[in-house]
């Protein structure tokens, strides 16, 4: 194991070559060609990695980022294969790199700023993005199978979000409660065939022709599917119109409407909704191994997770009269 502190590693063909696994704090790695490679469990806090080719190309078990800095690299963080245990990112800045984050998976990216690359989060799957600014990018995010995208700023990029791939079957991805505004090509790509809503997210535009003429759907490509969304007004706080441009089931209503609160969670968490009063609403929690945690009818919205709970992503399902209606995402903070 590895134990660095305030160390420097540079320009290197790679700095530092890992098999078992590193915690580093305060360390710079710069114009190497890998930064750090390697496998197995990675630990970084207040760390700069910068004009790297690859600052980290790593085949992970677990991946633990915060308050560090990767800029100017061409890759900044890329997983060459699936985190098995956990992938946790957080407070950590993303800028002018080519590609910021690649194939994230299996854990969380929270309050983060990715500014100025060219992509900013690609190919992403099995994967929670809470409260992040993402700005100026080509693309901002590419939110595949399983993908939960919320509370962020996606503002200003030349496509905002893109949907995808996806084919039938998969965990639809979760955009909700974003600003999708203002981005140069497209807010929303819809790179599947499937029919999509998306409609508690705000435009910031009160002109449903101007919102379509940044989505890039089934109107424009009759291979893609469509996405249905809601105008709101100046304040991004209330829903002046629905546009359900396909035929919107009771259930997708229904889970475009339901969130959970505080996500992350420490103590409780909330089922915040007016939908399931009277419709036997039922949710069952699962652990990343599939087993149960937490089972039974919504008799409260308010969910204990002080005991059950150890820190970690959570698969809740929501059903009404024994309908599954919605599919959500639960970060566990200890």
């Amino acid at each position: 194991m590895f134990d660095l502190h305030d160390c420097n590693f540079k320009y290197n063909g790679t700095g530092l070559n890992v098999t078992t696994s590193i915690t580093a704090d305060n360390c710079s790695f710069i114009g190497n060609g890998a930064g750090i490679s390697g496998w197995s469990n990675f630990n970084f806090t207040n760390c700069i990695l910068d004009s790297n080719y690859s600052a980290l190309s790593i085949y992970p078990t677990a991946v633990n980022m915060k308050n560090c800095q990767l800029n100017y690299n061409n890759i900044g963080l890329g997983f060459n294969a699936s985190v098995f245990s956990s992938m946790l990112i957080d407070s950590s800045t993303f800028t002018h790199n080519n590609l910021a984050v690649y194939a994230p998976n299996g854990g969380s990216i929270t309050n983060c700023d990715f500014n100025n690359n060219v992509w900013a989060l690609g190919y992403t799957y099995d994967l929670f993005v809470d409260n992040c600014s993402i700005q100026f990018n080509e693309l901002g995010i590419d939110a595949g199978s399983d993908v939960t995208v919320q509370n962020s700023d996606i503002s200003n990029n030349l496509v905002g979000v893109g949907l995808g791939p996806i084919t039938f079957g998969m965990v639809m991805p979760l955009v909700q409660n974003n600003y999708i505004c203002n981005n140069t090509q497209y807010n929303v790509e819809n790179k599947t065939d499937l029919n999509l809503t998306l409609a508690s997210n705000c435009f910031c535009e009160s002109d449903s022709t101007v919102i379509e003429e940044k989505i890039y759907d089934g109107y424009d490509d009759i291979t893609r599917g469509l996405i249905s969304y809601a105008i709101y007004d100046s304040s991004c706080s209330t829903i002046l119109q629905y546009v359900n441009k396909s035929p919107t089931s009771v259930e997708e209503i229904y889970a475009s409407q339901i969130s959970l609160q505080p996500n992350p969670a420490t103590n409780y968490c909330s089922i915040v909704t007016s939908n399931l009063a009277g419709q036997n609403g039922f949710i069952n929690i699962s652990d990343a191994s599939g087993k149960t945690i937490y089972s039974q009818f919504i008799n409260a919205d308010r969910i204990d997770i002080t005991d059950s709970f150890v820190a970690g992503i959570y698969h809740v399902s929501i059903s009404a009269d024994n309908n599954f209606i919605a599919h959500k995402k639960l970060v566990v903070l200890k």
